[in-house]
């Protein structure tokens, strides 16, 4: 999708769409509650260029749309919802070369009579759909909490001469797991058995460094479900330093969550 004025500038790529759709349905005692992201590429840069709009459908229709999907779908799981999102909108709008549809959901838990707690993490689906046929769909979770009080080391790090971190050979780990996984089709794994099996391959796994530890828990999810092309996981760690105590034997205290954030990301694929 190039356009090039006679100035030379030359619009490389342009979207629109509508984030923040939050739709919450029903179905006897299950709890249905998605938050969609919609986006459009295709053949309308006159509105970016001069303003012509007769190619865009307004925002508020792709909203609308999505809503009449999830009506006529109050079953469905969540990346059947977006698959048909986008392909409904390619349908609306002649000039939709490619359409992306997204959905992050809350789990709500029966809590007693009418009553829901919502789950620690989040399921999320992406479905990419382009007129020509093409497909590409992504199953994920979000904010899997995860502390761990043993087994994980960090020691002959690079140091230069702001470096003042200390080794560890033993050392709480506390934080949130994000995973993204792309299947076979028609043979996804649930994000709930995954982040069981995400749970449990980092149970009592030792490492020397996040990096290390990450690698061999995407390993096992790849090995554990065989329909698995990818996974991607990346994890936000919470930064943690001891705390003098003063007296031995009592334990050991840490200082947890008190600065920025640490991130790791690795992304494994089936050879």
């Amino acid at each position: 999708m190039a356009d090039r004025s006679a100035t030379s500038i030359e619009i490389t790529d342009a979207s629109y769409g509508k984030d923040e759709i939050r739709v919450l349905s029903r179905l006897g005692t299950t709890v249905r509650d998605l938050t969609l992201t919609l986006d459009a590429e295709g053949e309308f840069l006159g509105s970016f260029r001069s303003g012509d709009n007769s190619a865009v459908l307004p925002t508020d229709t792709l909203r609308r749309h999505a809503l009449a999907e999830c009506g006529r779908m109050p079953s469905a799981s969540a990346e059947q919802i977006v698959d048909a999102i986008a392909l409904r909108l390619l349908d609306a709008n002649p000039a939709f070369t490619t359409v992306t549809a997204e959905a992050v959901g809350t789990v709500w838990e029966p809590a007693g009579s009418g009553c829901y707690r919502a789950a620690a993490w989040r399921p999320s689906a992406r479905v990419r759909r382009t007129r020509a046929g093409g497909r590409q769909a992504s199953s994920g979770l979000r904010g899997l909490a995860v502390l761990t009080t043993s087994g994980s080391a960090f020691t002959g790090f690079l140091r230069d001469a702001l470096t003042v971190q200390e080794e560890s050979t033993d050392r709480p780990l506390c934080g949130s797991l994000d995973a993204t996984w792309t299947h076979e089709d028609a043979a996804t794994v649930p994000p709930d058995v995954l982040a069981d099996t995400l749970l449990a391959a980092l149970a009592g796994r030792g490492s020397t460094s996040i990096q290390q530890l990450l690698t061999a828990v995407g390993t096992s999810a790849l090995e554990q479900h065989p329909t698995l092309v990818t996974v991607e996981l990346r994890f936000r760690s919470e930064p943690l330093s001891p705390v003098p105590v003063p007296e031995p034997g009592v334990g050991t205290v840490h200082d947890l969550g008190a600065g920025s954030i640490g991130v790791t990301r690795v992304a494994l694929r089936r050879a």
